[in-house]
């Protein structure tokens, strides 16, 4: 599946586990709008893809390799993320309320704006990330490592950074 592309497409209940979207021409899997609610990505190598505006609501990402990855404006609701390779991947915007990141490595990513209540990011690496205007009322950030990690002007009430 290199460099296939899935604009629009509706996929949901959809299985890829362990599919990889990167072809040795360096040509991405396109998720741009998709709707993949309930789609299963476990273990699929997603480095570089678009998911930019997709609809992921109670996805599956556990353990995917998804460095370098445009999440932006993506609906995400009780997504599955747990043990991601999650690298310098854009969430900005997008709505996690209830995800789960636990465990995951999400060094240098950015949740700007993102709604995130409730998210789980225990045992997450979060270094350098920035969570900028981020609301995570609720969030659970116990054992996680956030050495420079930006919460400038973000909503923390009742979150949990022990």
């Amino acid at each position: 599946m290199s460099g296939a592309t899935f604009k629009r497409a509706s996929l949901v209940d959809s299985v890829f586990t362990g599919v990889t979207m990167l072809s040795r021409h360096g040509k991405t899997g396109d998720f741009t709008n998709a709707n993949l609610v309930n789609a299963d990505f476990t273990q699929a190598r997603l480095d570089n893809c678009l998911f930019s505006r997709v609809s992921a609501n109670n996805a599956i990402f556990t353990r995917a390799n998804m460095n370098r990855v445009n999440f932006a404006r993506a609906e995400a609701v009780n997504a599955d993320f747990k043990e991601v390779e999650c690298a310098n991947t854009v969430f900005d915007r997008s709505n996690l309320v209830n995800a789960d990141f636990g465990r995951a490595n999400l060094n240098g990513g950015s949740f700007e704006r993102v709604q995130a209540v409730g998210i789980n990011f225990g045992g997450a690496v979060l270094n350098e990330a920035n969570f900028n205007r981020a609301n995570l009322v609720n969030a659970n950030f116990r054992g996680s490592s956030r050495r420079n990690a930006n919460f400038n002007r973000a909503n923390k009430i009742n979150a949990n950074f022990g």
